[in-house]
């Protein structure tokens, strides 16, 4: 059988980096279709025609950078270090590549941004920060397995690790900053009152 029109010249994954860097800094509403253009250095046909709609292409960009956290969360989720562990991914996150221009957390600019009774952002948002939460709970329970912290604080510390994170990520996002060290530097030094 005979192909249709001209084979693609682009590389794909390439697009959806560019594209991506376009959504992170200018959000979802103010990415226009001129923004995605010149960022991809595609004409309308052939990036919607590969990627679909606007919406398509966003949440194909939200996969590509969740599959980008797995090095950052690794720590969390295979580490044996316990607060160590927890030490390292707050490292992973400080040093996780952000594109000149780029705003705080991807995913918090999209819980942000987007309408959140968009089911297909919401369920993207919400697996992170439920893996968020299993991998500090995770690492508190090595820690206290280590005798770094008394078994009974866990759970309050989980709450104290993931609303101090995700508060410092709402913070740089709103700032328009990338992610802010001195905050970080504050779960840091939580970490250490905690630690035995």
């Amino acid at each position: 059988m005979r192909q249709v029109g001209r084979p693609r010249e682009f590389d794909e994954r390439e697009v959806l980096g560019r594209a991506l860097v376009a959504f992170w800094r200018h959000g979802y509403t103010g990415t226009t279709t001129s923004v995605l253009l010149d960022a991809t250095d595609l004409s309308a046909s052939s990036l919607y025609g590969t990627f679909g709609s606007k919406r398509q292409l966003y949440l194909a960009a939200l996969d590509a950078y969740l599959d980008d956290l797995d090095e950052v969360m690794a720590p969390l989720e295979i580490g044996r270090g316990g607060l160590d562990d927890i030490e390292r991914y707050l490292d992973n996150l400080l040093r996780a590549a952000r594109p000149p221009g780029a705003r705080g957390c991807l995913l918090i600019n999209a819980m942000a941004d987007v309408d959140l009774r968009d089911a297909e952002v919401s369920r993207r948002t919400g697996d992170y920060f439920e893996r968020l939460r299993a991998g500090f709970g995770r690492a508190l329970g090595q820690a206290a397995k280590l005798g770094e912290i008394d078994a009974e604080d866990s759970e309050r510390l989980l709450a104290l690790l993931t609303t101090a994170l995700v508060g410092s990520l709402v913070a740089s996002s709103a700032s328009g900053k990338s992610i802010d060290a001195n905050l970080i530097g504050a779960i840091r030094s939580t970490i250490t009152e905690i630690r035995r």
